[in-house]
C-alpha cells in the first residue's frame, strides 16, 4: 500500500502544540502560502483537488467543518496554481475543548515528496498558537500518515 491511500479505518491523533517538533521544511523556490486571501481566484481548483481525494469534499468546500473560521484554509500554491491545502479549525468533531483540528489534507500527485504537507502543518500549528489552542485533533484514514504525525508529537 502506497504512502497516503486510504484505510478501511480511522486514527484519531493529538498534537499539542507544545510537543510539535517538525520545523525542519520550507517551501523550494515558487512555491507559496497563502489563506482565505486567495480562496476565490482559486475556487475551480480546489474543488477538482477536493472531489479527486474525497468523497466528502463539499465539507469543505462549503465551510461546514465544526470550528470554522475565515482563516481555516491554507494553501499551497506553485507560479499560481494551487498544488496543496488543508484546513485548521478552531474546534473539532470530538467535543474537546481549548482543541482545533485539521482536515482534508490535499496535494496534486505532481508535487508529493517536497514536503508540503510539512509545510502546512507548521503554519496550522502557528495558527492554533494565535488562536489559543492547546493543540490540534487529526482524525485520519491515510496509511503511513499516522506515524508521521507521531514524529511530530502526536499520540
Amino acid at each position: 500500500m502506497d504512502f497516503g491511500e486510504e484505510l478501511e479505518e480511522y486514527i484519531i491523533l493529538k498534537l499539542p502544540i507544545n510537543e510539535y517538533k517538525n520545523k525542519k521544511y520550507s517551501l523550494e523556490d515558487g512555491f507559496e502560502i497563502v489563506g482565505f486571501e486567495a480562496r476565490d481566484q482559486i475556487r475551480d481548483e480546489e474543488k477538482k483537488l477536493l472531489q479527486r481525494y474525497f468523497c466528502n469534499w463539499k465539507i469543505p468546500y462549503y465551510n461546514k467543518l465544526k470550528g470554522w473560521r475565515k482563516e481555516s484554509p491554507l494553501y499551497i500554491m506553485y507560479n499560481g496554481k494551487l498544488v496543496s491545502g488543508l484546513y485548521v479549525c478552531g474546534q473539532n468533531e470530538f467535543s474537546e475543548e481549548g482543541w482545533g483540528q485539521l482536515h482534508y489534507f490535499f496535494t496534486d500527485y505532481k508535487y508529493r515528496g517536497k514536503g508540503l504537507h510539512s509545510v502546512l502543518v507548521k503554519e496550522a500549528i502557528k495558527r492554533s498558537k494565535l488562536w489559543g489552542l492547546q493543540g490540534l485533533i487529526i482524525n485520519t484514514d491515510r496509511n503511513l500518515l499516522p506515524e508521521v504525525y507521531i514524529k511530530w508529537g502526536a499520540s
